[in-house]
């Protein structure tokens, strides 16, 4: 079974880091997209050429949908992107990635992590209506101020096993860091 994460240990075992990727469904999921993309053109040109004989609407078409396609492919790349998870010996590092460009950077002490837990995703309704941290499946609720937590989400659809795995790691390591002090 191929993992979706890598774990890397350093020679002390102090420093870590989790890496969850799905860049390699990017390009295929951009392939798809264009296709459907230009098969939608070609379709709407067809179905409406009779009623402009002499003109060819697919222009038209490509104007008034191009819009949508940017945002449905942006949504797409960002959906996709990679997230690095990095543990070393005081922080927790997230680093979300959009292609190249990491556009998320949050440190959070380990200090302020009150719980670590994997949470289901809910496969009856539809993705496109909810929220990606909905989607993914790692949340870390941290202590934000005196009355209020917050709640930080990494994993875009881990399995459960993977999901174990990574969780047992996290919590040695904020176990053996609370204990050191």
């Amino acid at each position: 079974m191929k993992k979706s994460y890598i774990s890397i240990e350093n020679k002390m075992g102090k420093n870590f880091k989790v890496l969850y990727s799905t860049g390699n469904k990017i390009i295929y999921v951009s392939i798809i997209l264009i296709i459907l993309y230009i098969l939608y053109i070609e379709i709407g040109n067809a179905n409406y050429s009779w009623f402009f004989p002499n003109k060819s609407i697919r222009l038209e078409l490509f104007y008034r949908t191009f819009l949508l396609f940017i945002v449905t492919y942006l949504y797409i790349i960002l959906r996709y992107s990679k997230e690095f998870l990095i543990v070393s010996d005081e922080n927790f590092i997230f680093k979300k990635y959009c292609l190249f460009f990491c556009y998320k950077k949050v440190s959070i002490p380990i200090n302020d992590i009150k719980a670590i837990y994997w949470e289901d995703c809910f496969p009856s309704f539809s993705e496109l209506y909810r929220p990606s941290d909905l989607l993914k499946n790692i949340k870390i609720r941290v202590k934000n101020t005196e009355f209020e937590d917050k709640i930080y989400a990494f994993g875009y659809k881990v399995k459960e096993e993977e999901c174990q795995e990574i969780l047992e790691k996290l919590k040695n390591v904020i176990k053996v860091k609370k204990s050191n002090i």
